[in-house]
């Protein structure tokens, strides 16, 4: 499947450990979600069959398999006031928008 950025065919299939979606003000982590990424410019993209699948955890018709906790940060006041800790994973994530 070639990029949708660059056009590349240099891709690689890949999974992220963690995504993040939203529906509604429910925020949605979905772990081991499989990606291709553009080798050339970097960008990620799903397979038809992924979106879907990431349609229905957005709509409630997959059952979680756990829960987190989830910390809330203000883009528009970022340094509100210092970090006390840094994170201790070291698992990679991607936003939707």
């Amino acid at each position: 499947m070639p990029c949708y950025n660059c056009r590349s065919i240099d891709t690689e299939e890949d999974q992220i450990i963690s995504y993040f979606s939203w529906a509604g003000d429910n925020p949605h982590f979905i772990e081991n979600l499989p990606a291709r990424v553009c080798r050339v410019c970097g960008p990620t993209s799903f397979t038809g069959k992924t979106v879907r699948v990431m349609e229905k955890i957005n709509a409630g018709e997959v059952a979680p398999v756990g829960s987190r906790s989830v910390k809330v940060f203000d883009f528009n006041n970022p340094m509100a006031a210092p970090a006390n800790t840094r994170g201790t994973g070291s698992r990679e994530s991607a936003v939707v928008t």
